[in-house]
């Protein structure tokens, strides 16, 4: 029984370190990631080319979009835009606080999603919606 053993380890350990080897853990970020920003507090107004007109002035916008309600399609005054890491800690420095169209932006790094893919707090005393 312990010659199998080790037999058997010895032939699984080789594989596994090649596998996944240490350096392939420990990246460091490029300039070139993509960042996702944050921007709350957008008057009604604002549409999408007008987000990304905005934060161009400090970088490449990737994409910008405000989002809207879906029976409605009114602004729900708040939205996203990707840019490159750089830009975007600068254009975050920069505009959050800032005065557009009337009303103070709130911009900060957005967080990434759950891996569940299901944002929030659940609801209906502990049921989702999407649950029924």
């Amino acid at each position: 029984m312990i010659a199998f053993r080790s037999l058997l380890t010895a032939a699984v350990a080789p594989a596994v370190r090649c596998v996944a080897p240490a350096r392939a853990f420990s990246r460091t970020p490029a300039a070139h990631d993509v960042k996702t920003l944050f921007v709350g507090n957008l008057a009604w107004t604002v549409r999408s080319d007008d987000l990304g007109t905005l934060f161009s002035e400090f970088g490449e916008v990737k994409s910008s979009r405000v989002m809207s309600d879906r029976e409605t399609g009114r602004s729900r005054g708040f939205g996203f835009v990707e840019m490159e890491e750089v830009a975007a800690n600068v254009a975050a420095e920069k505009l959050n606080g800032f005065s557009f169209k009337g009303r103070d932006l709130r911009v900060n790094v957005s967080e990434p999603r759950p891996q569940d893919g299901r944002g929030g707090a659940p609801r209906f005393g502990g049921r989702d919606r999407r649950d029924f």
